[in-house]
């Protein structure tokens, strides 16, 4: 059963509109035999906290308006995303200093999420948690975190370095760039030939790493192993 957290209600549900449809439809084709609320739930919960964050949702949402900010659309949404993996991933004790201690989502380089990350960590919390947003310029900056978003613009070869640097390390390292996963990436975007943005997880990354994802999460994305 879902938590009243993850829930949607009726309000929420007739605000979200043609996003939570468009949500449902996306569910139905990738998942045929698992169509049913616990299947779409994830991503409508993705889709209503990016309605929520930014401006409100057009029937085009979910693919982008193909006029207008496109990019402004696509990462807030990878930001409803991003807080979605903080409810579905676990993380080991050790990755916390004490049972208060935040949540904390890092940006490596140029962020092109803008405030849309910054409006989630405001208004939402993850299994009790805070919240807390770093941007790090360079690995010089880099301080601890639980997830790490690697923009496109970085390339793999700033995929390759983050793994080499984090290795071990309970880190959920998010790119977004062709083939981050497969590289060893924990969770990497993609598009989708509708232009829906996908997700994959590596499974033997994560395990590596010493997360645990959720089976619902794993439903919606596309299962991979590293190539190393």
């Amino acid at each position: 059963m879902w938590s009243k957290d993850t829930l949607l209600s009726s309000h929420v549900i007739a605000r979200a509109g043609h996003v939570g449809r468009q949500a449902t439809a996306w569910c139905e084709r990738r998942h045929p035999i698992h169509s049913s609320c616990a299947c779409v739930g994830i991503l409508v919960v993705a889709l209503v906290v990016f309605v929520t964050a930014g401006p409100p949702a057009t029937a085009n949402s979910a693919q982008f308006s193909r006029s207008g900010s496109i990019q402004a659309d696509e990462y807030r949404l990878k930001a409803a995303y991003l807080y979605n993996f903080l409810l579905y991933v676990t993380w080991p004790d050790e990755a916390f200093e004490d049972e208060d201690s935040p949540l904390v989502i890092g940006v490596l380089g140029n962020d092109p999420l803008g405030t849309a990350l910054d409006e989630v960590a405001r208004r939402k919390k993850a299994k009790g948690r805070d919240i807390h947003v770093r941007r790090f310029r360079s690995w010089d900056d880099f301080q601890p975190c639980h997830v790490l978003f690697l923009p496109r613009t970085a390339g793999t070869d700033a995929v390759r370095e983050a793994i080499r640097r984090t290795e071990g390390k309970p880190l959920l390292l998010v790119g977004e760039a062709p083939g981050a996963a497969m590289l060893g990436a924990t969770i990497n975007f993609y598009l989708d030939f509708d232009r829906t943005i996908g997700f994959e997880i590596n499974v033997d990354a994560t395990a590596e790493r010493r997360l645990r994802v959720d089976a619902r999460l794993l439903k919606l994305a596309r299962v991979i192993r590293s190539s190393r």
